[in-house]
């Protein structure tokens, strides 16, 4: 609940104008270290940020095991945290719930360290998918997790922007919710 990249998905929350929800969100995080507190104490709560800094060194020793497949195991550094950005800020780009599954991705790409299940946050873009895109898409993630599976996330990012890519919505249907139309 405290790692920063996890919290990406919750940029949702004041971009749609929800400070109340996020007000409670924070206040649960909050209460809930404060509960922690008396059953692990002070200490090992510093031993935590102190874990992160050596799992962050071992990272570089043994980074096919440590990093999984985030895109900081083939990328330099700062070239992921750039990445990450760009995708946050483009993720933020729409409303309702169309934002929300982009913020999804947003926090699969900027992820430190990731493994296969980190990418079920992307399951409403790909539905949200063309059918023929959508098996693709499908079949580039059902082989054993490695850089392929980005070129599925490059897929879901392109189809924020080509239309072609995405479901055909019933007339009067919102843009930005779900379709029923396959």
């Amino acid at each position: 609940m405290v790692k920063p990249y996890s919290g990406i998905a919750a940029l949702w929350l004041p971009r749609e104008g929800r400070w109340r929800d996020l007000v409670l969100g924070l206040l649960i995080v909050a209460a809930w270290i404060v509960v922690t507190l008396p059953l692990v104490g002070v200490d090992l709560w510093a031993q935590w940020w102190t874990g992160i800094a050596l799992y962050r060194q071992s990272q570089a020793l043994l980074p096919t095991s440590l990093y999984g497949i985030g895109l900081g195991r083939w990328l330099p550094e700062l070239v992921t945290i750039a990445i990450g950005i760009v995708v946050v800020v483009l993720a933020l780009g729409r409303r309702r719930l169309a934002g929300l599954w982009r913020l999804g991705i947003a926090t699969i790409v900027a992820s430190p360290s990731l493994f296969s299940h980190g990418f079920i946050v992307a399951i409403p873009s790909i539905a949200g998918l063309r059918r023929t895109v959508f098996w693709v898409v499908l079949a580039i993630t059902s082989v054993a997790p490695g850089a392929q599976w980005f070129v599925a996330i490059g897929v879901l990012i392109a189809a924020w922007y080509v239309p072609a890519l995405g479901r055909d919505r019933p007339v009067g249907a919102p843009v930005d919710g779900p379709s029923v139309a396959a």
